[in-house]
C-alpha cells in the first residue's frame, strides 16, 4: 500500500482501519480514544510499575492491526492521575524505534504527530485575512470556506516542498497578488 491517511482520535477504529485497508489499499495511522468500542481494557489505565515515556507495541496477526501504547504523563487538572496512555492505531508495517531525546517517542506517534500536526496547527492558529465574505447565503459561506481551505492545504505544500515555515497569511496576499496582477495588467494595456 503506497497511500496512508491519518485519522483523528475521533474517528480512528479498528473497524475503519480494515475497511480501508480491504476495500481501498488506503494504511492507516490514528490515535486511539480510550472511549472507541473494543478499545483493550488492559490499556484504559497505566500499572504504576510503567516508567514514564515507555512504549509497548501490539500486533493483531489475524487482523494484521499495530497498536502502540506510549505512556505520558497526565495533564489532568485534579492530579487523579499521574500517567496515562496515549494509544496508536496502524496497518502501516510498524517501524520499531523511538526517538533520541528523554521522551523516547515510538516511531508510530512521531509519524501520527507529523503528518496530523500540520492540521493542527491550521486549527490552533486561524489567518487573520478570509475570503468569506458579509453574506448569509450558506452557498457563498461554503465555497469562501473551500476558497480558504485550498489555500492553506497549498502553504503546506509549499511549506513542506521548501523545509521551511512560513506565514499562511503572507502566502495567502501574495497568492492573491500573482493571482490578480496579471489579470489587472492585460486591464491597463487593453
Amino acid at each position: 500500500m503506497s497511500v496512508s491517511d491519518t485519522i483523528d482520535r475521533s474517528y480512528t477504529s479498528a473497524g475503519l482501519a480494515e475497511w480501508l485497508r480491504d476495500t481501498k489499499e488506503i494504511s492507516l495511522v490514528g490515535e486511539l480514544s480510550s472511549s472507541t468500542p473494543g478499545f483493550p481494557e488492559e490499556l484504559r489505565t497505566v500499572p504504576e510499575e510503567d516508567p514514564v515515556f515507555s512504549s509497548n507495541m501490539f500486533y493483531e496477526s489475524a487482523a494484521d492491526l499495530h497498536l502502540c501504547s506510549y505512556v505520558v504523563p497526565s495533564k489532568c487538572p485534579e492530579n487523579c492521575c499521574k500517567l496515562k496512555n496515549r494509544t496508536f492505531l496502524t496497518t502501516l508495517n510498524p517501524i520499531l524505534g523511538t526517538s533520541k531525546d528523554k521522551k523516547k517517542k515510538p516511531a508510530v506517534a512521531q509519524i501520527y504527530e507529523y503528518t496530523k500536526g500540520r492540521h493542527e496547527a491550521q486549527k490552533q492558529s486561524p489567518p487573520q485575512y478570509t475570503c468569506k465574505p458579509k453574506c448569509y447565503r450558506w452557498t457563498t459561506g461554503g465555497f469562501a470556506f473551500i476558497l480558504d481551505l485550498i489555500r492553506m492545504n497549498s502553504a503546506i505544500i509549499v511549506s513542506m516542498n521548501n523545509n521551511k515555515k512560513i506565514s499562511m497569511d503572507e502566502f495567502g496576499c501574495e497568492l492573491a497578488r500573482s493571482l490578480t496582477l496579471p489579470l489587472i495588467e492585460n486591464r491597463s494595456r487593453s
